[in-house]
């Protein structure tokens, strides 16, 4: 369900009627950017379907009850839901989806409910040469270097981008879903967008929900895809740097960004080690350039955060004025340095491999 009418009208309540259905649903949308608004938002990845994907989602039902708790919370209730990836494990299978869509139903009909790409959603490995996957590549992204595979099981990102329409930020257009909306025509090289063009502001445009943004209370959330190319050069890294250069800190003084695969990986996991570095050689002086706060990732199923870090050293003593060693990164959960807002600690993930 898209109402677009949300997108007009921040913090405000709205009941709604799903037709066939005798319930009537509340929800809140987002909230508009202010400074100093405080808020509590909720961040996992990787939870997975609590009915048809158990095994490998042991932590998916009481996740979904520890989120209906924090929605339902008498102080400070959660007010925003960040999925980082790897969100139902379906491999295709429509009727996981479906079940996965009803269990998060409680809490996803009542607060905004975010979500960022994980391998599970889009990793295969050859492409038609004829069509593009939603992202706008021509095939999939393999650099040499990854553990990146058929993961999906032939979703693509079709289903993930079929069923979660992601706002833009405000001065890009309100909606544009181009595997739904938008023509678009391959380009030469896989892994790379197909999708040139701007929007009515003159800024490169998102291609939700791979990489996007959206303000909401003294918080700027930029997501960005790991399962799509991040270099210097390509499109997602261009839209990147334009995104977090627009950022008005005088509105949003927090500045996050959502990834799956995370750029700092603690355990010896070598493969998960090593992309971590290749991320961190395309992006981390992108994200310490514009003080960027937080990052939070999924994909690793262990809960892990460091101190403030820049090029694998923690930062001690911070000056938030100084010019180095800004940022946290965070796997699995959220914590911000300021009280402008909070996060819950929810890891969906039980085991130690990678996802």
């Amino acid at each position: 369900m898209l109402l677009l009418p949300l997108t007009q009208v921040p913090n405000t309540e709205y009941q709604y009627q799903v037709v066939g259905s005798s319930t009537v649903q509340r929800l809140r949308s987002g909230v508009e950017p202010d400074p100093e608004h405080s808020f509590t938002f909720l961040a996992f990845g990787d939870m997975g379907d609590a009915v048809h994907t158990a095994a490998k989602s042991p932590g998916a039902a009481d996740t979904l009850l520890r989120l209906e708790q924090e929605v339902d919370a008498e102080q400070n209730p959660a007010s925003l839901i960040l999925h980082i990836g790897d969100i139902s494990y379906a491999n295709g299978d429509p009727e996981i989806w479906d079940s996965f869509m009803d269990g998060i139903q409680p809490v996803a009909s009542r607060v905004p409910y975010m979500v960022a790409i994980g391998n599970h959603e889009y990793g295969y490995r050859k492409g038609s040469g004829a069509m593009v996957d939603p992202s706008g590549a021509a095939g999939p992204y393999q650099p040499s270097w990854g553990n990146f595979g058929a993961d999906s099981r032939g979703e693509c990102g079709v289903m993930t981008a079929r069923r979660f329409h992601m706002p833009q930020h405000p001065e890009q257009d309100a909606v544009h879903q181009p595997a739904l909306n938008t023509p678009i025509a391959a380009d030469a090289g896989a892994g790379s967008s197909a999708v040139a063009g701007v929007d009515a502001s003159g800024r490169l445009r998102a291609m939700a929900p791979f990489w996007y943004s959206f303000d909401h209370g003294s918080v700027h959330f930029t997501v960005i895809s790991t399962e799509n190319d991040l270099t210097p050069g390509s499109r997602q890294y261009a839209w990147l740097q334009e995104d977090l250069a627009a950022v008005d800190r005088c509105a949003t003084p927090w500045l996050v960004v959502l990834l799956h695969r995370p750029l700092y990986v603690v355990y010896p996991h070598k493969s998960n080690r090593e992309v971590g570095a290749h991320l961190r050689a395309s992006i981390e002086d992108l994200l310490q350039q514009h003080r960027v706060d937080l990052t939070v990732s999924g994909h690793v199923h262990s809960y892990y955060r460091t101190c403030p870090v820049y090029d694998e050293k923690c930062i001690f003593g911070y000056d938030e004025d100084a010019e180095d060693g800004g940022d946290y990164f965070f796997h699995g959960s959220s914590s911000i340095r300021k009280p402008a807002a909070s996060g819950l600690a929810n890891d969906a993930g039980s085991s130690s491999s990678s996802s």
